[in-house]
């Protein structure tokens, strides 16, 4: 019919002169719109023609309601052509209208049941909103209206898979591998169903003997690398990607598999190789130099990881999570000051806790160039803007403390207490304050208010544990929090706090073995050399009670306590922990 062979020939560069002696279109402004119809005759079908063509251009033009109106003034004016109504419904497709295009679709479908044509587009409409069971009865019946028909075959085998019926879906695409043994489509699908089935074996068995006549077949090498991923025999899954880079060299996709794989298995230096060959193909692959700049921060290679990362930056400077990547290398390498720079340039949206993070590091940062209030400012103005987590309040805290400014670094952590209301590491620095300003029963009831909720929480269970030996009260309870404490952390300073009740039980060489087990691995530590030399001096081994004093006023030679034991006298004074 001629509509039909106008519109295959309808491109835009040939559109006038493919009318023929019906008539001709311009661009204007008359009563046709922008386009003007100039009729040779008056006929029916010529005139259809040209609203059928005017409503393609109107369609390529991107004016598909226009396009509709014109379309349907083509079907009144030839109301039994199919190919106006099929294209009608195809136009509803574009518009979104597919409940319309389906209804439309299924009238045709009614008044021409055997037209091939139309039916395939109705049931391929119910497959894309995927209807199943009506998209298979309409290709089965396809089939049986003309077997040679390969498409419905592959659509309904996909359809029968989806509609939960694996086996007459394979059985389908077996059927179509009979008819054309040389279908990629078929064997591609087949083998698909048969990996879905847990049949990976005949899988395999389809890929091998299609890469084995067809070697540049991408899916067929992407998917018999994932059934050997799926194996775990990654050295097979690898060997099948390093053969598919060889068919199809610049293939990025295949490459970046192999270095997927290549980091999997370790194997650092080839990812690193394969990223390079990406990068010489696309040298501004933001996705291999990112690859390549977390693969130098895993090997170390800080300044190499720097060059990339700027490298990236300077492609496209709104990559917060590689400003991160930056700070960090630059962090490793004590840049301290392009460290700040690289984390200070992280906004709080869209990234908010990469954002969080990079607060995080530039409080440290701060803290550590001696900016104190800068990293104190930094934090609380990060907290008031987003939700942080528990650590930055005590982080906050931590640092208001540092200053001395105990009551401000109280309501940092009260403030995390409001977010965090169960958070008993929020409540546990809460009493470390309070016994640092000095308000050690509110810092004891604190800690035991942990323990009510937390009987296993270690470091209140020490700290409760040395204040009782600290005031020489509830030695048993403190003895028995002690070796709670160790049993469940095996801490030297837990070890200290023990031995330091057994020297308050008048258990010496209990208090000795621990305190020296203790000092082994805190020797900087003058407190738990003190408590060790009590002990010493408690068992009368003079000499070793004064060089370890001697030892810990090395380490504090302010504490006139110390130096009082150093010369042996019988002061049972020491220095708090």
């Amino acid at each position: 019919m001629l509509l039909r062979l106008m519109f295959l020939l309808l491109l835009p560069v040939s559109i006038s002169g493919c009318m023929g002696p019906f008539h001709s279109i311009s661009s204007g402004d008359g009563e046709g719109g922008k386009y003007v119809y100039t009729p040779k005759d008056q006929s029916p079908a010529s005139e259809a023609l040209y609203y059928f063509t005017k409503a393609r251009l109107l369609a390529l033009d991107g004016d598909l309601k226009e396009a509709e109106k014109s379309l349907s003034r083509a079907i009144e004016l030839d109301p039994d052509d199919l190919f106006l109504r099929t294209s009608l419904v195809q136009l509803y497709v574009q518009l979104d209208r597919e409940e319309l295009a389906v209804k439309t679709a299924r009238e045709l479908v009614d008044r021409h049941p055997e037209n091939v044509e139309i039916r395939h587009l109705l049931a391929d409409l119910h497959f894309n909103r995927e209807e199943n069971s009506e998209a298979i009865e309409h290709y089965q019946r396809i089939i049986e209206l003309d077997p040679d028909q390969e498409s419905a075959y592959l659509h309904l085998a996909l359809a029968l898979a989806r509609s939960g019926d694996p086996g007459r879906a394979i059985e389908t695409a077996k059927e179509l591998r009979k008819r054309n043994p040389g279908s990629l489509q078929a064997n591609l699908i087949l083998g698909g169903l048969y990996r879905e089935t847990g049949l990976d074996g005949l899988a395999e068995e389809i890929y091998l003997e299609l890469l084995e006549s067809n070697p540049g077949l991408e899916p067929a090498y992407l998917e018999l690398g994932g059934i050997y991923e799926s194996r775990d025999e990654i050295g097979k899954a690898i060997g099948i990607y390093e053969a598919a880079v060889r068919e199809s060299p610049r293939d990025l996709a295949l490459r970046q598999h192999l270095v997927r794989l290549y980091i999997l298995h370790k194997d650092l230096d080839r990812a690193l190789a394969e990223l390079q060959s990406i990068l010489e193909i696309e040298p501004e692959n933001l996705e291999a130099l990112r690859k390549t700049g977390l693969i130098y921060m895993e090997q170390s290679q800080w300044n190499k990881a720097v060059q990339v990362f700027s490298g990236i930056l300077d492609l496209n400077s709104d990559m917060d999570p590689i400003q991160f990547y930056l700070g960090s290398s630059l962090e490793h390498l004590e840049d301290w000051d392009g460290a700040l720079k690289a984390f200070l340039a992280i906004s709080p949206e869209p990234h908010r806790d990469l954002y969080v993070d990079a607060v995080t590091h530039v409080g440290f940062l701060y803290h550590r160039l001696g900016r104190v209030d800068e990293a104190v400012s930094i934090l609380d103005k990060m907290l008031q803007d987003v939700r942080g987590r528990s650590e930055h309040y005590i982080f906050l805290a931590s640092l208001l403390e540092e200053q001395g400014k105990f009551e401000e670094a109280l309501r940092a952590v009260d403030r995390g207490k409001a977010v965090f209301p169960d958070n008993m590491e929020l409540s546990y620095h809460r009493g470390i304050i309070l016994e640092k300003k000095g308000d050690r029963q509110r810092a004891q009831e604190e800690m035991r208010n942990v323990l009510d909720s937390n009987p296993d929480h270690v470091e209140a269970l020490n700290f409760l544990a040395y204040a009782y030996a600290e005031k020489g009260e509830n030695l048993q309870d403190a003895l028995q929090m002690a070796r709670h404490a160790l049993s469940l952390k095996n801490e030297p300073h837990i070890m200290d706090t023990l031995g330091w009740i057994y020297y308050k039980l008048g258990r010496y060489e209990d208090a000795r073995q621990e305190l020296e087990k203790a000092s082994e691995a805190l020797s900087a530590d003058p407190v738990v050399l003190e408590h060790l030399g009590d002990v010493y001096r408690a068992l009368e081994l003079h000499e070793k009670s004064r060089s370890t004093y001697e030892r810990a006023l090395e380490r504090d030679p302010d504490n006139e306590s110390l130096r009082r034991k150093s010369g042996q006298s019988d002061s049972d004074g020491h220095a708090p922990r």
